[in-house]
């Protein structure tokens, strides 16, 4: 169909991630999405849980284990169920890590929730390029004739490494915080 790669790119970052964006706005009501932090751990996970369900229904309409045969299936289901959560957990984590962001500073707490905005276009994004990394590997598996995957594990790995760097910075900054809460009460 001459929509797939429309549809790919587009429309299917578009829809899931404003779908998934709507879950991280909802949760971002609770006491504990606070900061950066846990809005990428409530991001990841709002992806990671929506990786799932999209796995299921894909594995149960779109593949069968007879048509595609044993070894291809358990590949396919192996790599969706490793690098699709992977991604989608952080391109959820991008719209929730700006939302938590604004909450830990005074002075953009009552406008965090706008943070969606900027949050999800990074999602978006992160979503349709990482769609393009699977049609670049598709393109390059059907000229070669080689079923390797490089483009979309490549991208996931940069996405992991990035999701990790802003990791490590938002548990210092909340350590930080935390210490200085605790000095406060001591005083």
């Amino acid at each position: 169909s001459t929509l797939f790669p429309y549809t790919t790119l587009f429309r299917s970052p578009f829809v899931e991630e404003t779908l998934k964006g709507i879950g991280v706005l909802i949760s971002s009501w609770h006491h504990e999405f606070d900061d950066t932090l846990s809005g990428l751990l409530f991001g990841f996970t709002i992806g990671v849980g929506f990786s799932f369900v999209e796995n299921w229904f894909y594995f149960s309409s779109r593949t069968n284990p007879f048509e595609l045969g044993i070894v291809p299936w358990i590949s396919l289901v192996l790599y969706r169920s490793f690098f699709n959560s992977i991604a989608h957990g952080c391109f959820t984590a991008a719209t929730a890590a700006v939302i938590g962001y604004m909450k830990s500073h005074p002075r953009a707490f009552n406008m965090a929730r706008f943070g969606f905005l900027p949050g999800l276009f990074a999602a978006i994004s992160l979503h349709v390029i990482f769609n393009l990394s699977a049609l670049l590997d598709g393109f390059v598996i059907a000229k070669y004739e080689i079923p390797v995957f490089l483009f979309n594990p490549l991208l996931v790995g940069v996405m992991t490494v990035m999701f990790l760097v802003v990791f490590v910075s938002a548990t210092k900054e909340e350590k930080i915080r935390y210490l200085g809460r605790k000095a406060l009460s001591m005083v």
